[in-house]
């Protein structure tokens, strides 16, 4: 720990970076994962404060509190923030006590380790069941060569090229085909100039990826309004 005045009276405490400092009461607290010596030393300018044997169970990021122990009416403050990364050796992460190369897909990496994606498992209602417009740019030397992007939607062609389109991101996704509905094709080829650079040819599908929304939710919407009629 960096500052000034420091002394071997200073108390450290590590918590959870979602407490502040300011809240802890007097006394050595820290997280119940964290462990450390009572040793501590302080360098010739008193600038330094040096703990040791500090160690975790537990992955994340800290708040690192000190109270100054020659202020006995003072409580603690921040000082800085723990990062604890999982044992993992560069660019592995931690998934249920195995290093592996990435995360699951219903999990992302915070300090080397693999935690649940809680934006992804957010409740659809907090996003109004909204549909959501997304946008794929693609080489397809097929759809290129016949340029469905200019074809009436009718075309057979088009239309094959879109229920493709369509079934492999059912397939991928693990989603109903029905969830995707392709809004437009256009061109997406980069040129220079008045020349087509041809590894710069792609198309862009425009798609609308439209909500599930369970039986389950639509049983319960149906209850409420059931009960609030009478």
């Amino acid at each position: 720990v960096e500052g000034f005045q420091l002394s071997n009276l200073d108390i450290p405490a590590i918590v959870p970076r979602e407490v502040e400092c300011s809240s802890l009461a007097s006394g050595a607290l820290s997280v119940a994962t964290f462990t450390m010596s009572e040793q501590k030393n302080t360098s010739e300018a008193f600038d330094r404060l040096y703990l040791y044997n500090v160690s975790s169970t537990a992955t994340g990021f800290f708040r690192l509190c000190l109270k100054y122990g020659s202020f006995d009416d003072e409580g603690f403050v921040e000082v800085g923030i723990v990062s604890v990364r999982a044992a993992c050796s560069h660019p592995k992460v931690l998934v249920d006590g195995a290093c592996v190369v990435s995360c699951p897909p219903s999990r992302v990496p915070v300090a080397g380790e693999c935690i649940p994606d809680l934006e992804a498992k957010r409740p659809l209602e907090r996003f109004g069941l909204q549909s959501q417009l997304v946008s794929f740019r693609m080489r397809h030397s097929t759809a290129l060569e016949n340029r469905l992007f200019e074809k009436e939607e009718s075309d057979p062609d088009r239309r094959y090229f879109v229920y493709r389109l369509g079934y492999e991101l059912a397939r991928v996704l693990d989603a109903a085909a029905t969830r995707f509905a392709v809004a437009t094709l256009t061109d997406a080829t980069v040129t220079k100039g008045d020349t087509i650079v041809a590894e710069d040819a792609a198309l862009m599908a425009n798609v609308i990826f439209k909500p599930e929304v369970s039986e389950a939710l639509g049983m319960a919407a149906e209850l409420h309004i059931d009960e609030a009629t009478g």
